[in-house]
């Protein structure tokens, strides 16, 4: 278990006009600085016809876009020693950025344009999606992702939680660049948003950056995943499904409703 060295300022919580949270935690034992922008826009999210948008979306984040040169995002952090990433859940998205910390803003100018400034180019989204259905197929031999897609549906039946986060095969080859606009208008909102910068940096002077740049955005009204979940428990009993494949083993996985 770590522990905060003693020096270490007490954290900086802002909220902005807008609704944005920003949580900046001074850390000067390293010149490094981890940028992490939360999303509250995940596969829970999504509507039925668009299934598996929010991973396509992360993927996305890596190409650039119609006025960016495929990969330059990336790139931009990986030339000053950082680097770049990202993951989709249920419930967010999260944009993660790890660099020297004298090219902060930099990143944080990376993380606006993740956030707000999504341009996707049609060309790239097509060999993006290529990508993300060979993906797909691969889960579909992978013990471990099988059993808990599996149990996912059925635990979570009739809910936005049964899809898998990856998507289907019909509705991520049907996303196109318009659907995924219509996506981000929706839920990547400054109030469905975290921001967190820890490390060796200012949280003045950072603070004074993150009001200029982010506070200009505004949003429309909060989202909730399209169906509510029930924790209601079935009135048949237990429930069992059981999957033949050819991997010659046994695997199971128990789930119950239950915060």
């Amino acid at each position: 278990m770590t522990s905060t060295p003693p020096d270490t300022p007490d954290p900086t919580l802002l909220v902005l006009p807008n609704g944005m949270q920003v949580l900046i935690q001074e850390d000067h034992r390293f010149p490094l600085v981890a940028l992490r922008l939360f999303v509250r826009a995940g596969a829970a999210y999504e509507q039925e016809s668009e299934a598996g948008i929010s991973h396509l979306l992360e993927h996305m984040a890596f190409k650039g876009g119609i006025n960016r040169e495929s990969g330059q995002l990336a790139n931009s952090i990986e030339q000053v020693g950082g680097s770049l990433n990202a993951a989709t859940g249920f419930d967010h998205t999260v944009y993660m950025i790890d660099l020297p910390s004298s090219h902060w803003e930099t990143g944080l100018d990376i993380l606006h344009k993740l956030g707000f400034e999504q341009e996707i180019d049609e060309q790239e989204l097509e060999l993006e999606k290529q990508v993300v259905l060979s993906e797909l197929e691969r889960n579909q031999d992978n013990p471990k992702r099988l059993l808990f897609e599996t149990l996912q549906e059925r635990v979570w039946k009739g809910s936005s939680y049964e899809r898998p986060i990856i998507g289907r095969k019909d509705t991520v080859a049907a996303i196109n660049s318009q659907d995924i606009q219509k996506y981000v208008q929706r839920l990547y909102l400054p109030q469905c948003m975290v921001l967190v910068i820890c490390g060796d940096v200012d949280a003045r002077e950072v603070a004074d950056h993150v009001e200029q740049a982010f506070g200009q955005n505004r949003g429309a009204k909060m989202q909730t995943p399209p169906v509510p979940l029930s924790l209601d428990p079935s009135p048949a009993g237990p429930d069992v499904t059981v999957v033949e494949t050819s991997w010659g083993k046994a695997y199971i996985s128990l789930g119950w409703h239950i915060p």
